[in-house]
């Protein structure tokens, strides 16, 4: 019984090696590195992001989950077709609250073409009800390799903001003192 084929590994092996290369350049906290522009557009703001249930979904739960426990700051994540179903009606009112929020729409040259046009429809739907919107999109060769990459790339991200927001990404107080209560019976 073989869980996983060939191919497969050899996707993770290529993974690995272009992960390790991009790590270190991401781990350069230069003018030119794109994580630290990212998270110096958005460490002030509360991002919503939206991914594909093709594929880009995971990575948005991903970064979402990054942002709050490694950056202490609040997001939100959904997904396209879902987000169109309500969600884009509650871009409408409260615009003073919706200026300090930011869309990140995380694409892949995969996504179904309607998934990509519903994003790109929705984001000029919403141009003026956002403070600013942003797109992020991988290059490689394989659907697992471009999710790898988005996801250590907005993990890097998540890290660089929480630095700019001045706090350590390690330390989870409020989770720790959950579960010491939860145990607590």
């Amino acid at each position: 019984f073989q869980l996983v084929n060939n191919a497969l590994i050899e996707e993770l092996h290529h993974s690995i090696n272009l992960l390790a290369d991009l790590g270190k350049e991401l781990s350069n906290c230069d003018d030119e590195n794109p994580a630290m522009i990212l998270a110096n557009e958005i460490h002030t703001m509360c991002p919503i992001i939206y991914g594909s249930e093709d594929l880009t979904w995971v990575a948005a739960l991903r970064f979402r989950g990054q942002l709050e426990e490694n950056a202490k700051m609040l997001a939100f994540h959904h997904h396209i077709p879902e987000q169109n179903h309500n969600e884009i009606e509650g871009w409408s009112c409260h615009t003073h609250l919706l200026d300090s929020k930011c869309i990140i729409w995380l694409k892949d040259e995969d996504d179904h073409p309607r998934s990509l046009k519903r994003m790109e429809v929705s984001s000029e739907l919403l141009t003026g009800n956002v403070g600013k919107q942003i797109e992020i999109q991988e290059t490689g060769r394989s659907p697992l390799v471009r999710l790898f990459k988005m996801i250590h790339f907005t993990d890097w991200v998540s890290y660089y903001a929480a630095l700019l927001n001045e706090v350590d990404p390690t330390p989870v107080e409020r989770i720790t003192q959950l579960k010491a209560e939860l145990a607590k019976g």
